[in-house]
């Protein structure tokens, strides 16, 4: 089984979704400009490729809730606000998780760690915060 965890709310993924929709030389409509400069309310990060038999073990949307975190080095666990699922192929689902920003992630955290549990299978995912800058900015 392969997945893909994708912190989809930064900038540079914004990007790559509207010129993959645009094409690479087409004009970007208005209503797409305005979501590439606006600033995202949650860090959302995405399970890709989840296989449907795996995200069923998940149990409900508040239980998930329960056994999900983003972990920022030397911080609090940072729980999800919510939590949405998308039909990504026959047999298998695209998980997002939004958590909130009030607790800000900075540069000085240099890591943060995903954490999800789907029965008895865990997912974690490291994000070295140095790797995930653009322009000076975290691109979170």
């Amino acid at each position: 089984m392969t997945v893909m965890v994708a912190w989809i709310s930064g900038l540079p993924f914004r990007q790559a979704l509207v010129r993959g929709q645009t094409g690479p030389d087409a004009l970007i409509p208005l209503d797409q400009q305005r979501q590439l400069t606006e600033d995202q309310p949650f860090y959302t990060l995405a399970v890709i490729g989840l296989p449907l038999r795996l995200a069923a073990q998940g149990g409900t949307i508040d239980e998930l809730k329960t056994k999900t975190a983003l972990k920022p080095n030397r911080k609090d666990r940072i729980a999800p606000a919510d939590i949405r699922a998308f039909g990504d192929g026959d047999q298998s689902v695209r998980v997002e998780f939004l958590f909130p920003k009030a607790n800000a992630i900075a540069l000085g955290d240099k890591e943060v760690e995903f954490i999800t549990k789907l029965g008895n299978v865990e997912l974690t995912k490291k994000f070295k915060l140095a790797d995930m800058m653009v322009g000076g900015r975290l691109a979170l």
